[in-house]
């Protein structure tokens, strides 16, 4: 999915509904911003609620890095699916 948008002179922009929709974001919901070299990517941030029980790992003794590739992989796949792209 591909869209353009124009920034406002206050700095604002307007996310289009359907990418609104895709990835659930809703009035309220914070979203992160990342700068990678030329690019911004900007992601819905989970409530914290949403986030209970993913660290688990740690009193279990299980490789934390392989969990959280885990989670990235699952996260990138999800809403890559919900916009219609293709890993």
């Amino acid at each position: 999915m591909s869209s353009t948008v124009t920034v406002s002179s206050k700095g604002q922009l307007t996310l289009p509904a359907a990418v609104r929709s895709a990835l659930g974001i809703k009035k309220g919901t914070r979203l992160r911003i990342d700068l990678e070299g030329d690019e911004v990517r900007l992601r819905p941030m989970r409530a914290l609620s949403e986030a209970r029980g993913t660290l688990r790992h740690l009193a279990r003794g299980k490789d934390m890095l392989e969990d959280l590739r885990g989670l990235r992989e699952a996260w990138d796949k999800e809403f890559r699916g919900r916009l219609g792209e293709r890993t």
